[in-house]
């Protein structure tokens, strides 16, 4: 049996060790004693001088006898049973039987009939050595009782009776020795037999693949282990067999702490719940069974670990309910299609009890179905290893019809085994009602998609009829209000000129008034077609390299008088001094006039507004800003400046005149540059309007464009009299006012003039 740390192995063979042993030990110690004793008593007669029954060989035997005692009984005791030791070993008790007898009379010795240790000798020599020793002993024996009597004469009769004895005794223990060591053979095979059992025993102990172990039921100690626990709990043997069991044992707090102790009803199993050495914890089965070991009851427990299959069984149930709790119905089925297992949703879904679909195969709940796939489409998809997917309408629960969406796989639990069938279903009937409402939907969304269409296409068409009646309405506005706007122009400068005579200080006053207003309302003419012809797209820009302090110089100069009148000082600076814009000279001076207009306007009288040109290499820009001393803008009336006929501040109408037009034309001319304009502006300190344009680069090799000349007019005289006769000129013009007024001018200036009433009659006057 199985032991542990030594404690019990060598139990069961000390036991029979000693009893093979014993009595072949106490009979050498009885020899060895008694050598010991005719040793002494040979010293002592020795030293005495004691007289021997014999003659002189009596002395050399006694003394030859004594040290043949003194080696034979060292080798018998400390040899053993060599064959030469055999041999000695009889010689020696041979003559030691001898020493004894001529000891004395040998006569007397016989005649005693101390025949006592005839028997001695054989018997010792029977047990002490192999059976054929006790032959060989009693036959030397009565070969030197023989050669005594031989020796003094005497009769074969004396020694009869001892011969006889020595033979008797010596057969009985030839019989007694054989017994003995046949017994002892058979003790020992017995014993090996055992010993090759204890060692089988523990082989399988040791190299079991369970966790086993030796438990002292009265002191909860490991006695032994296995390698499969050490393996298990990760100690070394000797860790292991220093530990109690509640040291591995963790308590169940479901049961009461006396059902956790070792004594109890054995055999029994259970599962437990132990601790490694690393602290985790093992889910084992463990059988305990009482065993009697070394003569005590020792436990013998044998643990299996199912922590692998306990992880399974809790993902297993986690699945379960997974699949229980799914909102998905789930249904498994054989590869024969009986179906074995519907979840709750399912019963939900088609409102049946599971026991009823169970009785039922799948094809039996798709028999009335619409829209699924056949079922050779089906298993031909399962065989293949592909799963199936499909839409069936089929009746639910109350009978209503509903659509599922089917997802249909195979399933093989091993791969040996046959495969299971697992559908997953889904209500999708709500998707469809809603697919059926979005085409129902759709189709009103493309009807009226088309009506609108056809709406927005009578809307264009009477778009482009209003555009081409603004158009046409614009250019009859163009001719009509400027044409006669020029005659009242015209006809008021001639009169302010004097060439229809000298005008007193009130005509020269109200012709004044009248070109003053006239050009006013002329300019709002003029800001509105501009406007119109920006929205429609009527404006081409002349974009060209100009240099940006001259563009700004020309346009202080239109505004110079109207200052000078308000006592307003114009200022101007630029940043480099020479800087060229990529704009229509035109349009920018136009933009620039109405920022210093507006800024001169909406200045009092005294005040500064100043004109800066400045490049900002880091945006890539140019910024043109107008800068005023004026009466300053309300932060929430900004958003305001640049929309048409709308001003800041309404009351201002009645303290300036304008349409608001102005900067909302400003606005529109700068986006059509790629550029915006910006507003800084503090109510009573004055305000900052800032143009910003793209900056252009151009080649250094590039011409600089040609400066304006200035041409002045030659002093002196009329131009007839400068070409000696009357210059000609054609005038094609259809209103009578223009033609009136134009004749006027031209024939104070002594020009000979041909009135033609179109272009066509031009191009054949």
């Amino acid at each position: 049996m199985p032991g542990g740390d030594a404690r019990t192995d060598n139990q069961v063979h000390g036991t029979v060790d000693a009893s093979l042993l014993w009595r072949r030990r106490t009979l050498e110690q009885v020899v060895l004693g008694l050598s010991i004793a005719a040793l002494v008593y040979l010293v002592v007669q020795a030293f005495h001088d004691a007289p021997f029954a014999g003659i002189q060989r009596a002395t050399v035997v006694k003394y030859a006898v004594a040290v043949m005692a003194i080696f034979g009984g060292a080798l018998s005791v400390a040899v053993g049973r060599r064959v030469s030791v055999d041999l000695g070993a009889t010689l020696y008790l041979t003559l030691l039987f001898l020493l004894l007898m001529v000891s004395g009379s040998p006569l007397g010795f016989i005649a005693q009939g101390d025949i006592i240790w005839f028997a001695v000798v054989v018997l010792a020599s029977g047990l002490l050595l192999r059976p054929w020793a006790t032959f060989v002993t009693a036959g030397l024996t009565i070969t030197v009782l023989i050669w005594f009597a031989a020796s003094e004469q005497l009769s074969l009769d004396v020694v009869l009776s001892p011969a006889i004895l020595v033979a008797a005794v010596a057969f009985l223990a030839w019989m007694y020795a054989r017994n003995l060591e046949h017994s002892a053979l058979r003790l020992a095979q017995i014993v090996e037999k055992v010993s090759q059992r204890e060692a089988d025993l523990r082989n399988l102990f040791m190299i079991n693949p369970l966790a086993m172990s030796l438990i002292d039921p009265q002191s909860a100690l490991l006695l032994d282990v296995n390698e499969a626990a050490l393996r298990a709990y990760g100690y070394t043997r000797d860790e292991m067999l220093a530990l109690h069991v509640s040291d591995i044992l963790i308590p169940d707090p479901n049961r009461p702490p006396e059902e956790h102790s070792l004594s109890g009803i054995w055999p029994h199993t259970e599962e437990q719940r132990h601790r490694t050495k690393d602290g985790h914890t093992l889910d084992l089965i463990v059988s305990a069974h009482a065993v009697e070991l070394g003569g005590r009851t020792t436990i013998l427990t044998i643990a299996q670990d199912i922590t692998e299959r306990k992880r399974a069984e809790e993902r297993l149930r986690l699945m379960s309910r997974v699949v229980a709790e799914s909102p998905t119905s789930i249904v498994i089925m054989r590869h024969t299609g009986e179906i074995d297992y519907v979840n709750p949703r399912f019963e939900e879904l088609m409102g049946i009890p599971a026991e009823a679909i169970r009785d039922q195969t799948w094809d039996a709940l798709l028999q009335a179905s619409e829209g699924a796939g056949s079922g050779e489409e089906i298993v031909s998809a399962l065989r293949s290893g592909q799963t199936w997917r499909g839409e069936i309408r089929a009746a639910g629960a109350e009978n209503t019809p509903r659509w599922f969406s089917l997802v249909i796989s195979s399933l093989a639990a091993t791969p040996d085994s046959l495969p299971f069938v697992v559908a997953t279903a889904e209500d999708v009937t709500a998707r469809h009602e809603a697919e059926t409402a979005l085409r129902a939907l759709t189709s009103q969304l493309e009807q009226r998609v088309a009506q609108r269409t056809a709406e927005l296409e009578r809307a264009n068409i009477e778009l482009e009829r209003g555009s081409r009646l603004k158009d046409e309405f614009l250019a009859m506005m163009s001719h009509e209000l400027r044409t006669p706007l020029t005659a009242i122009l015209g006809g008021a400068e001639a009169l302010a000129v004097g060439n229809h005579g000298e005008l007193n200080a009130r005509q020269e006053h109200l012709v004044e008034l009248v070109v003053r207003n006239g050009d006013h309302l002329l300019n709002i003419v003029n800001t509105i077609l501009d406007l119109s012809r920006i929205d429609a797209g009527g404006i081409t820009l002349n974009v060209q390299r100009i240099d940006a302090a001259e563009l700004c110089t020309e346009s202080l100069r239109v505004v110079q008088e109207r200052a000078r009148q308000k006592g307003i000082r114009l200022g101007f600076t630029s940043n480099p001094v020479h800087l060229d814009l990529n704009a229509d000279p035109q349009r920018m001076r136009q933009v620039l006039v109405n920022l210093l207009d507006n800024a001169i306007k909406f200045t009092p009288e005294g005040g500064k507004v100043d004109l800066e040109v400045a490049a900002v290499p880091e945006d890539e820009t140019v910024h043109l800003t107008v800068r005023d001393t004026g009466i300053g803008i309300a932060t929430e009336q900004i958003a305001l400046l640049f929309k048409p006929f709308s001003q800041a501040d309404s009351r201002l109408n009645r303290n300036y005149d304008g349409a608001g037009l102005g900067l909302a034309l400003v606005s529109r001319l700068t986006e059509l540059h790629g550029g915006s304009i910006g507003v800084c502006s503090v109510v009573g300190q004055g305000s900052e309007f800032t143009i910003v344009l793209p900056l252009q680069h151009w080649p250094d090799s590039q011409e600089e464009p040609a400066a304006s000349a200035e041409r002045e007019a030659q002093p002196g005289g009329s131009v007839a009299s400068a070409l000696g006769r009357r210059p000609r000129i054609l005038l094609a013009e259809d209103s009578p006012a223009s033609i009136e007024i134009t004749l006027a001018f031209l024939d104070s200036a002594e020009y000979e003039v041909h009135v033609v009433q179109n272009g066509e009659q031009a191009v054949l006057a």
